[in-house]
This record gives structure tokens, C-alpha cells and sequence, in this order.
């Protein structure tokens, strides 16, 4: 937002209060200068709950919650705390009150009661400009001390961060009272260690000389000891000054404030007490000091990983980003030695389980243990679950490692036998996504590619393994080939697990490994120890873009809105990278070139980088050739440059089933596509193959777009066209391989390219968000459909299956394609994207 637009809320704050500042007859709102005072600082400085009670855009400012409870001994009644607040909130909501005691000093015999003062606030923004709105009303002798409801608008504005500026107006909604607080803060090293301020507030008929203000210094020397001076001047009609002095200690969340307050001569004249409960910013950590190695982080990996899951009503789900986040958190708290994971039912493809366990095996260079139990697994979980410094296994429980197989399902035949003719539009060796429906077995082209990709695959999974586990990969390979599925008691005395158990018995096994009796946390519990940035301004960022799913302008990676988010992405400012997240087999063109189109033109002002996750081959190569850098995984699919068509026709269909057609047509080609529509399936068959002059119209269409495929990887890679095509000709290649052939750049996983994307920006090691798109959903409606749901149940009992579709249907997949698109040419890998290994 520009700087005009960012001040125009401050400006209008400052506009109503000085325009009503003459309306009115006495003060109707609580006192600022002495109500303040177990702030020590400013609304705007200091933030929390009590600084909200004076500016609610502070309520927004908390992206975590507060319970601050403050007093003072300036005792009126003996033995009895006169004066107290209590304020609440957090995210964008609060809550606050305070009581005073009261004389009334004009009776013969002084009389004392209460006055209480509530608010509700609310608020909203970003770290560059927050707004608040509350209520306010009290309750008590308001006759006393002259209270009228209220309303307040506060504001924020945090344009860098060595700056704060706060306003809020105080409007008084029976006698019309106005009042306006100001305050601002500097922080010359842009860090929250050295903070200057100053306030003021200012109510009807005040001048310099009569109007409430401060200033002062606050330090912050080490995380959770605060010290601060302020000056203020809290009488408007006395000049007299008065020196706050704050000591504050705050550890595990839990904080203590003394606030002395002296005279001009040195005397002190009161103090202010505060204890606050907060997870708003840094303090001490006894526990990590105490406990130093000793907690042990237990999470389950039930679900299927996904990139984008709900924020509510999504169990059955695993964020991949998250579970990243988690071990990286871990890492970072000293109190952490270990992380233990069951991976009873978990569901994740081996691209994924590949980063994770690379995420893993960081986690373990700190000096910290993994610890993983499970009770079957296959190839790709086994492989993941071989990271593990201990490894047990449920004693009922098995492994399954056959070896990889890459293969298909042939459908000429089952077509042949209902009449429908089929047709291949192959022009280039190894692109071969429609021999499912035109053949009958493997093509020589096809079983090399699927061959060398699986090999691939297993020498990376044994040879990783093999390290893991400390054996040979003979000895595994022998495994594999002489057994193929391993009992418990198999898989321990061949050297696969460390030991049998049940899940239950993780305390004792970390214990005998230890040798000392673990602490076992969640994963919440090591979230909640990071906290919030309690610096200024907003933080640049680096834009992580999910483009997950077929190239379609509206389903998968939606090329229409994709684009429009990338191109926002690049104009923005404060976003100064990209990393796009490409897992992708293909699909339509036209989307596929919106994104790389933008991704062209943002290159010029931003780095682009691209992270390929299971897939990423033809359509999905082609939204990565226009990166500044590609990093792939060694199971990554990556490459498939290249084109592919196909027909189906109506070859006696008609006569097996009796469905006819007929039309009449205006245009040599019109009736080319048209044909008899089966009932209830709304599919169209053709009721003709293409005639010669069609073929030959088909087969330039599809090797134009090849040439211009290739001429773009040439291009955007920096290789001659002629190279691209012998490393294209539609071939499907691991990371491993990608790399070699220069398809790729590096082998890194997701983190990898973040990191690089800092580095890129000068960003390494600073304040940076990343922060995803597409938004993630805040609910998942379809997870009260799961089958384990009530609904999904009783769906299930009525005959409906909830399930979603297996990425075993994609062959039928590919053949919607081909009729939605049918005759022009399609950037897709072949049905056995990601090849069988269980």
C-alpha cells in the first residue's frame, strides 16, 4: 500500500479529535496519565493487552494471546488494593478492565467507592498497518469521576522497522467528549533491543503546556529482561515531572514488572506491579536450560501428506510444510534431544518421504536422535523409515520391499471388442502416454525409459539405505531377491529394524537406547515455543506457489487464476522471491504457458526458482523451464519434452450396441468429433478416424508445438535446440538422470530452493516470510465426508463411495483429456506417472 494510503487513518484520528476538541465540559474518559503508568512505555512500544486498552489496534498487533494483571500501593483503604486492571486478548480480540478507588474529599467525613472501566476491542491489518476498534462504559460511581460510554479508533503504522507511530481517538457517544492519543516509537539499530518513545495525550482546550505527554528509553540487553525510563508530565495543570523506572523478567512465558515512580527530588512516590502471562515475545528458557537434550518430540504420521491442508476439520491430513517446520523447530530448541514418529497408516508418495528424511538426517547432524516405529511398510516407507538412529517394529507387523516394477494396463483389446477404433499420434520415440489405449504390451522406447527410471530409483533407495542401516547393498539386495516380504522377527535377525515392539513402548526403548527416561512432548508443544516477531514493519517475503495437479485452465494447477497470482506476486514489492513448487504431469498447453509466460516476465525483476516435486514432465516441465534454477529430488519424474494425440472412433460400436447417429453439416471438417453420445456417461464417440488431409493438418499441429516446446527448454536453459531434442523426444527422466542431461540444476528438496531463494535476495540469515499460495482453505467440508466420518459412513451404507479417486484411475484421466481436447496436442507423461512399488 502507498505511504499516502498508510496515513490517511492516523490523519483522520488526528482530524476528529481536534475538530470536536471544544465540545464538551470535563473529561469522560479514564485518566491516561496515571492508567499508563505500569506500561512504562507506549501503547504502540510496549503492545500486549494494557497497551491495547489505550490504542485497540494493539489487539491486532497480537498474533499470540496475553493476560496482563497490573496494581500499584497507592493504597487508600488499609490493607486493600485500591487500584488494579486485568487485560485479556490476543489475535485481533480483547478484553480489559480497570478499578480505582475514589474519595470524595468535599464531605466532612471523606467517603470512598469504585470506579470500573471495561472495554471490548477488536482489530485487524497487517505488520505495516493495523486498525482497532473498542467500546468502552463503566460502571460504579460514575457521578465521581465523570464516565460517559465511548468508542475508540486506534491505529498503527509500522511502515519500516526502526519506526512506530500510533493513534487513536477517544469519542464519547452522551456528553461528546473527544480525546486523542498519540505516541511514537524509533528504534535506531531496526531491532527491538534499543527502543526511543514518546506519547502524548491530548483533550479538549489543551495546550502544550496543560496536554499529558512522555518519553523515554527502553532496553531489552537479553531476551526476557526489559528495562525502561520514562519521563512524564501526567497533570495538566501542574508542571511537575515524574521518572517510571521499569525492571520486567519474564521466563516460559511468564512475566514480572516492577515500576518505581519518583518525584523531581528523587521520592519515590508509588509503584506499579505487573504480571503477565504472554507468548508475544522472546524470554528465558529455563526449561531449555534445565532440561537441555532431555524432551523427546512424539508425532504421528497418520494421513496422507499433502501441500495444503485446512486449517480446521483436517485430521486425516499431514501438511508437508509443516511437518518441515516441526523438525526445524525441533532442531532449534535446546531442550529437544530426540524426535520419535509412528507411521502407523501414514500415506505419502517417496518424493515426499525423500525431503522429509533429508529434513531428518539435518535434524540428526545437530547431535539429536530420530527414534521410529511402525507396523507395515513397503519400499518408500521402509526408506524413510531407515533415517532412524533406532527403528523397531510392531511384532504382528511386516515389511514388503519386492523391488520396483514399472508397468501398465493395455486397453486396445477391451476397445477392439466394443468397436471403438484407436489411433496413436506418436511422432517422437519415447513419448508414449497413449499406449495404453493403442497397444497391446510395451513399447521397446517405453520399457528403456521405465527401465532406467526404476533403476535409478532403486540404486539411490538401496545405497541410501544401505548407509542407514550399516550393511553392504549386496546384503540388501539379497534381502529383496531371496525374501521380498519380511516377518518381525525376519526383519530383525537381517538387520532391518533394531528391535520389536509396540508404540506404547517408546518411552522404554529411548530409555535403553539413552540410557535416561525421556520426556515425551507433541508437536504443539515445540511450536509454542517459537514465538511471534516482535519487530517492526512487515518482513519481506518470499512467495511459495503450489502448482500441484494436470495443467488444466480450472482444475490441477489452474492455469487462469495461477497466472494472475504470479503476476501479483511479481509486482509486489515486499515479495522478493518466488519459489515455485512444480509436481505436475502435463496436461493442456495453453496453461501451461500462461504460468511459464509469467514467470518469463518476472524474471526480470525477481529470481524465480522452481522446486519439482513426484512429477514434474512435460506440461510440468514446461512450467519449470522458465526458473533461474531447477532443483529436483532423485525421485523426481522430470523432462518428457514432448508431444502426444490420439483418436478414438466409432469402428463398429454402433453395431454392438445399437446406438446410431446421424447430422447435417455446413463446412468440409465440421463433422469431424461428432458422433453418437452414450447415455448417462455423456461420452461422444467419433463416428469417423481423420482423413489423410486431417492427419497431415494433426501431425504439423503437433510437431510445431514440439518445436516450440524445445526452442523454449533451449532458450530458458541456455542449450542448443538440437540438444534439447535428443534429450527430449518425450523421455522421462529421475532427478538423478535430470541432472546429468542438464534438465535440472541442482538435487535439493523444497527447503533447499527457499534457502537459495534467500541467498539470492540477500536474505540468508535475516527476517524473511514465506508465505504459500494458493491460501490454504480455513476448513475442509470434504473431511466430513471421510470414510471414517459419520456422513462418510453412512454414505457408505447407502452405496455412495466418498472415497477420492487413486492416481491408479489417471489412465481414464488421460483419455478425458484426449476428448476434452480431442485432436489437438497434449503435454502429458504416460498413465504410469509415478511408477508401481508395492
Amino acid at each position: 500500500m502507498h505511504l499516502r494510503s498508510r496515513l490517511a487513518l492516523p490523519a483522520a484520528l488526528l482530524i476528529i479529535a481536534i475538530a470536536a476538541a471544544a465540545q464538551g465540559t470535563s473529561s469522560n474518559f479514564p485518566n491516561y496519565a496515571s492508567g499508563s503508568q505500569e506500561l512504562a512505555a507506549t501503547p504502540g512500544t510496549y503492545g500486549g493487552a494494557a497497551g491495547a486498552y489505550w490504542n485497540p489496534a494493539a489487539w491486532a498487533a497480537m498474533n499470540g494471546w496475553d493476560a496482563t494483571f497490573a496494581w500499584n500501593d497507592r493504597n487508600l483503604r488499609n490493607k486493600t488494593m485500591d487500584d488494579w486492571g486485568l487485560f485479556l486478548g490476543g489475535h485481533g480480540l480483547g478484553f480489559a478492565m480497570q478499578r480505582n478507588t475514589l474519595v470524595d474529599t468535599a464531605s466532612a467525613a471523606p467517603q470512598t467507592s469504585f470506579i470500573e472501566d471495561y472495554q471490548l476491542g477488536l482489530g485487524g491489518g497487517d505488520p505495516e498497518m493495523y486498525w482497532g476498534l473498542a467500546y468502552g462504559w463503566s460502571r460504579g460511581r460514575t457521578d465521581w469521576a465523570n464516565r460517559d460510554q465511548y468508542v475508540s479508533l486506534g491505529s498503527l503504522y509500522r511502515p519500516v522497522r526502526y519506526l512506530s507511530i500510533g493513534a487513536a481517538a477517544n469519542m464519547g457517544l452522551t456528553e461528546h467528549d473527544r480525546r486523542l492519543i498519540g505516541d511514537v516509537g524509533v528504534r535506531p539499530l531496526g531491532m527491538y533491543k534499543l527502543t526511543l518513545f514518546a506519547d502524548a495525550a491530548l483533550g479538549r482546550f489543551d495546550t502544550p503546556n496543560t496536554m499529558q505527554w512522555g518519553a523515554g528509553v527502553e532496553v531489552r540487553p537479553i531476551d526476557g529482561v526489559r528495562l525502561a525510563f520514562k519521563m512524564t508530565k501526567p497533570d495538566a495543570e501542574k508542571q511537575d515531572k515524574i521518572l517510571s523506572v521499569s525492571l520486567g523478567l519474564a521466563m516460559n512465558n511468564l512475566g514480572f514488572h516492577v515500576i518505581p515512580h519518583y518525584d523531581k527530588d528523587s521520592n519515590r512516590l508509588s509503584t506499579s506491579y505487573v504480571l503477565r502471562c504472554s507468548e508475544l515475545e522472546p524470554d528465558l528458557k529455563t526449561h531449555s536450560m534445565l532440561r537441555r537434550g532431555e524432551d523427546v518430540v512424539t508425532k504421528s504420521m497418520r494421513g496422507a501428506m499433502v501441500y495444503r491442508k485446512a486449517r480446521w476439520f483436517d485430521v486425516n491430513r499431514q501438511s508437508f510444510y509443516d511437518v518441515i517446520n516441526m523438525i526445524q523447530h525441533a532442531k532449534e530448541d535446546k531442550a529437544v534431544g530426540g524426535i520419535a514418529l509412528n507411521l502407523s497408516g501414514m500415506d505419502a508418495s517417496r518424493e515426499l518421504l525423500w525431503e522429509v528424511r533429508e529434513k531428518l538426517a539435518d535434524f540428526k547432524s545437530s547431535g539429536k536422535k530420530v527414534y521410529i516405529y511402525f507396523d507395515r511398510v513397503g519400499m518408500a516407507s521402509y526408506y524413510f523409515a531407515s533415517i532412524a538412529d533406532y527403528l523397531w517394529m510392531d511384532p504382528q507387523g511386516n515389511i514388503a520391499l519386492p523391488g520396483y516394477v514399472a508397468g501398465r494396463t493395455f486397453y486396445k483389446g477391451f476397445f477392439e471388442k466394443l468397436g471403438l477404433g484407436v489411433e496413436e499420434w506418436r511422432f517422437f520415440t519415447y513419448k508414449s502416454a497413449f499406449e495404453s489405449f493403442a497397444r497391446k504390451d510395451m513399447s521397446a522406447a517405453d520399457k528403456e525409459q521405465r527401465l532406467a527410471l526404476i533403476q535409478d530409483f532403486y540404486d539411490v533407495w538401496s545405497r541410501d539405505i544401505a548407509a542407514s542401516r550399516n550393511m553392504t547393498t549386496e546384503h540388501l539386495r539379497t534381502g529383496i531377491d531371496t525374501m521380498g516380504y519380511f516377518t518381525a522377527d525376519e526383519a530383525l535377525a537381517f538387520g532391518l529394524v533394531d528391535s520389536i515392539g509396540a508404540w506404547d513402548d517408546v518411552r522404554d526403548f529411548i530409555e535403553m537406547k539413552t540410557g535416561k527416561d525421556p520426556s515425551l512432548i507433541n508437536e504443539d508443544a515445540v511450536q509454542a515455543k517459537n514465538y511471534p516477531d516482535p519487530e517492526w514493519g512487515k518482513a519481506p517475503e518470499i512467495a511459495l506457489v503450489y502448482l500441484a495437479g494436470d495443467c488444466d485452465m480450472d482444475t490441477g494447477i489452474k492455469g487462469r487464476l495461477s497466472s494472475r497470482v504470479i503476476r501479483k506476486l511479481g509486482r509486489n514489492d515486499n515479495v522478493k522471491a518466488i519459489v515455485i513448487r512444480a509436481d505436475s504431469p502435463g496436461g493442456d498447453p495453453l496453461p501451461s504457458d500462461l504460468v511459464a509466460r509469467q514467470m518469463k516476465e518476472i524474471r526480470e525483476r525477481k529470481p524465480v526458482i522452481v522446486s519439482q516435486g513426484d512429477v514434474a514432465a512435460s506440461g510440468g516441465y514446461w512450467i519449470s523451464m522458465r526458473s533461474d534454477r531447477i532443483f529436483a529430488s532423485p525421485f523426481t519424474i522430470t523432462g518428457s519434452i514432448g508431444v502426444i494425440g490420439g483418436w478414438i472412433w466409432n469402428d463398429g460400436f454402433s453395431n454392438k450396441t445399437g446406438f446410431t447417429s446421424d447430422h447435417v453439416m455446413i463446412g468440409k471438417h465440421a463433422d469431424l468429433g461428432f458422433g453418437v453420445r452414450v447415455p448417462l456417461l455423456g461420452v461422444q464417440i467419433p463416428d469417423r478416424n481423420l482423413d489423410q488431409e486431417e492427419h497431415d493438418r494433426m501431425e504439423r499441429l503437433i510437431r510445431g508445438t514440439y518445436a516450440d516446446f524445445t526452442k523454449q527448454v533451449a532458450e530458458s536453459r541456455g542449450l542448443e535446440q538440437t540438444y534439447v531434442d535428443s534429450v527430449g523426444q518425450g523421455r522421462a527422466w529421475s532427478g538423478t538422470r535430470g541432472l546429468e542431461v542438464k534438465l535440472v540444476d541442482e538435487i535439493g528438496t523444497m527447503e533447499n530452493a527457499l534457502t537459495y531463494a534467500k541467498r539470492q535476495t540477500h536474505l540468508d540469515g535475516k527476517r524473511v516470510n514465506i508465505v504459500e499460495y494458493p491460501r490454504r482453505e480455513w476448513m475442509n467440508l470434504g473431511g466430513l465426508t471421510e470414510p471414517t466420518s459419520p456422513i462418510g459412513l453412512l454414505t457408505r451404507l447407502l452405496g455412495k463411495d466418498t472415497a477420492t479417486p487413486k492416481s491408479s484411475e489417471y489412465e481414464l484421466h488421460v483419455l478425458e483429456k484426449i476428448g476434452e481436447h480431442r485432436g489437438q496436442p497434449l503435454l502429458m507423461v504416460p498413465p504410469e506417472d509415478l511408477p508401481a512399488e508395492e
